[in-house]
């Protein structure tokens, strides 16, 4: 490995654009590029744009030390049903668990309700004789030639390439999915295999077992991924490590991520929510609102001191992008954000009652929006923000890709004036309201479904498409400031620069409080975390010194579900067991107002979060394309008055040449190569000491 780490590269796959960043440590100097992916072939753009990149910044592939990356490669795969032939080994009795789900509608009055297909047709599956019972003891061992009976008549028969081994209570007791993952390894060494213990070891087996299939079903397609792009850098001189960045934002090095590929489903996210704690650090903001818009959807979430919430579950492949529950469920840990399907690529439609939508379809890169001339033949919000004027047509990438107004205006005329007897301009103004109304009604859902007031937050704003929409949303959800930080357009390729290297996991071990022993209490967590070692080692680097962040789910008995308590970092085991009853106490009663003293409290699950290098903070950096001195003002360009219904002149600003401490007043445009931010009238605008846009709405 090259002896320095001053140059790393980042790198994110997105649905519609490629972005990249190089960072070169030594200097403090940064290089982004941002390109269209390409779907059929992900590798072709990561080739094309890496190449671009360090051309830019004048470095040979052989002087960068790490190239950390996230891709959507596995959310497309369950998308597309694009994965591995797979089968499924479960206990005896449980072959419909799949079937049945959770028992739950996620839309009471639709009489025409759908769920997604499972990955693992029942053709598939295949039952095997075997009890572990709920605490942990063998009452029925298994028997190999049913097992190998089983796998061969799945090779034979359906070719599978692929194996989910899924037994009921292997989260208390492994050992039988253990012996089923040897035999079947010895038996058939050409079938991938993931085990429910080893993927995410949790009492809920619904959950469990989608997760295990969810990995199954890409563990192939990502390992030829993997294989094609490390042996294309190897090819090309890169001497470094490549590393990917899991949903929760931690890096593992390839051979984790070939194992758990599931881990990488929002793992461009993760590297967002990255760079917006960077700026909540260097912007001194303890509660930031996250807004980031991109080409496919937009995720919306909120960070407090530097921190953004987790959870522990996340749906793929809906039925309807809009439905909560219309998807697979995957228990993984994730940061805590709400997805809709909106962005820069969604279509803009009439209902059926006649009334104009947009989304949750999409163009994405290819066909891509009509105004890309790549022949998209929809009406796309990108469209509509052309025709308004936001957009420049000789500026969008830096004008790399050439976009066409007229072809805009003429699918936004066809497909949508008629219908709703007014002019294109209007039209357009209304897909970019619809775009702001729905991302209004998820920030105040998701803000009300966790009890935080949204107006005390700052907007921080990344993705190439929310700098158009942020004022205007900002405007309407009454709030002070917004913060749109250097390179927004590209902030997910940023935030992989500053990624950790850690790994966390969950075990389910369910006790009442009254029935814990101090030793048992610190044993299982000592479990947990070696566990983690034992995996985290692979990535070669040091763990003499881990952190160690801990956690509980925990409920009154007698509860469905638990809340998730945080144990203090600056305290020892036997100081936190003595303090548990008080910890869930406080937890509970700030989230619902109220407590039980007198009920009795049980753990469900314990988690551990293991971290071995501690994220990499950039600090202030000089950005590549900022320039020093010179004038700002690139003219104006004309932009549509929706209260006037006429076309007026605004500034236009070249954001490259914004020097910090300069202050502007709307309406006006600024522009880079990745996005433009839109200021309208009244609304006040000034460039930090790190170039950043911290605007204020009128």
């Amino acid at each position: 490995m090259n002896q320095t780490q001053q140059f790393q590269i980042g790198i994110d796959i997105g649905g519609t654009f490629t972005d990249f960043s190089l960072f070169d440590r030594d200097n403090k100097r940064l290089f982004v590029h941002k390109q269209l992916t390409t779907p059929e072939n992900p590798l072709q753009s990561v080739r094309d744009g890496v190449v671009t990149l360090i051309a830019k910044a004048d470095v040979q592939l052989s002087q960068v030390s790490r190239i950390n990356h996230a891709t959507t490669l596995i959310a497309n795969a369950i998308l597309e049903r694009k994965g591995d032939t797979t089968g499924l080994l479960c206990t005896k009795g449980f072959i419909s668990i799949f079937d049945i789900g959770k028992e739950q509608r996620y839309d009471l009055y639709d009489f025409r309700i759908e769920f997604p297909r499972p990955l693992v047709p029942l053709p598939l599956r295949r039952e095997i004789k075997e009890r572990i019972n709920s605490r942990g003891k063998i009452e029925l061992e298994i028997s190999e030639a049913e097992v190998i009976a089983n796998v061969q008549e799945l090779v034979d028969k359906h070719k599978i390439s692929s194996l989910a081994i899924c037994f009921i209570n292997s989260y208390r007791n492994s050992v039988h999915e253990e012996k089923v993952r040897e035999i079947v390894s010895r038996e058939f060494p050409q079938i991938s295999i993931t085990s429910s213990a080893d993927v995410f070891s949790s009492v809920r087996e619904y959950e469990r077992w989608t997760t295990t299939i969810v990995n199954a079903y890409t563990q192939s397609i990502f390992k030829t991924y993997l294989s094609e792009l490390d042996g294309w850098l190897q090819d090309n001189g890169f001497p470094g490590e490549l590393f990917l960045i899991v949903s929760d934002g931690g890096m593992i090095n390839t051979d984790i991520a070939r194992q758990y590929p599931v881990r990488m489903l929002a793992s461009g996210s993760a590297a967002t929510v990255l760079m917006c704690n960077e700026i909540s650090k260097t912007c001194d903001c303890p509660e930031l609102l996250m807004f980031d818009m991109g080409g496919t959807t937009t995720k919306l979430g909120v960070i407090k001191n530097g921190i953004a919430r987790k959870r522990y579950d996340i749906e793929v492949g809906r039925v309807y992008q809009n439905k909560k529950g219309s998807g697979l469920p995957v228990f993984t840990p994730v940061f805590d954000l709400v997805e809709i399907a909106s962005g820069g690529c969604s279509i803009a439609s009439i209902d059926q009652r006649g009334m104009l939508q947009v989304g949750p379809e999409s163009m994405g890169a290819y066909p891509g929006p009509a105004c890309f001339g790549f022949g998209g033949d929809q009406a796309t919000t990108a469209d509509a923000n052309l025709l308004l004027g936001f957009y420049g047509k000789d500026n969008f990438l830096g004008g790399e890709l050439d976009i066409n107004l007229a072809m805009a205006e003429k699918v936004i005329t066809k497909n949508l004036t008629a219908q709703l007897d007014t002019s294109a301009a209007r039209t357009a103004w209304g897909i970019y309201e619809s775009v702001n109304e729905k991302t209004l009604a998820a920030i105040r859902n998701y803000s009300a479904e966790r009890g935080i007031d949204y107006r005390k937050c700052q907007m921080v704003i990344t993705g190439g498409a929310a700098a158009a929409h942020a004022m205007a949303i900002a405007r309407k959800l009454g709030l002070e400031k917004v913060i749109i930080p250097l390179a927004s357009g590209v902030a997910s390729a940023v935030g992989l620069l500053t990624a950790p290297i850690s790994f966390e996991s969950l075990q389910s071990y369910r006790v009442a409080l009254t029935d814990l022993t101090k030793e048992d209490f610190k044993l299982q967590f000592k479990e947990l975390e070696n566990r983690i070692l034992q995996i985290i080692s692979q990535n070669k680097v040091s763990v003499n010194e881990p952190k160690v962040a801990r956690r509980l789910d925990m409920r009154y008995t007698g509860q469905g579900f638990e809340i998730e308590i945080n144990l203090p970092v600056d305290e020892d085991l036997d100081e936190t067991y003595e303090s548990l009853t008080q910890l869930f106490s406080q937890a509970y009663e700030k989230q619902f107002f109220t407590c039980f003293p007198e009920q009795e409290i049980e753990i469900i699950s314990w988690k551990a979060e293991v971290t071995t290098v501690d994220s990499n903070s950039i600090g202030n950096y000089t950005f590549d394309e900022h320039k020093d001195g010179g004038n700002a003002s690139v003219g104006n360009r004309k932009v549509f008055s929706f209260k006037e219904d006429i076309y007026v002149d605004w500034p236009v600003f070249n954001r490259y040449a914004l020097q910090a401490g300069e202050k502007l007043t709307g309406p006006l445009l600024i522009e880079d190569h990745e996005t433009t931010s839109v200021f309208f009238e009244g609304d006040v605008v000034e460039i930090d000491n790190n170039l950043n846009l911290i605007a204020k709405p009128a």
